[in-house]
């Protein structure tokens, strides 16, 4: 998959080329379409953020999307389902798929 990488805080992002991640029982992994650029993402990438500040690098860079449930762990099956339709907020949404913490994850609305 292709992500996002902030490597080294002095320098610009990179997109490469990763693995797509594997999920935990209370994790879902989400196939990405939408995740926003906000203020905290840019100073995120510069080591300004006090979120990323301690964060060892190299790490996906972004904070939210929305996207599609293509796989559900084992404790979330009761709430989510392949191609439920959420949006979360956790570090690591400037990738392709994103593997997330159930309490992260939200369904969306219909509509």
């Amino acid at each position: 998959m292709k992500a996002v990488q902030v490597e080294d805080f002095s320098k610009p992002v990179r997109v490469v080329e990763l693995p797509i991640p594997k999920i935990a029982p209370n994790q879902v992994l989400v196939k990405q379409l939408y995740s926003p650029i906000n203020p905290s993402d840019t100073l995120s990438a510069q080591g300004k953020y006090f979120a990323t500040a301690n964060v060892p690098t190299p790490f996906i860079a972004g904070f939210e999307a929305s996207g599609e449930v293509v796989e559900v762990g084992k404790d979330l099956e009761s709430r989510f389902k392949s191609g439920d339709k959420v949006y979360y907020v956790t570090m690591g949404s400037w990738a392709e798929y994103a593997a997330v913490n159930g309490e992260s994850v939200h369904l969306l609305p219909e509509g």
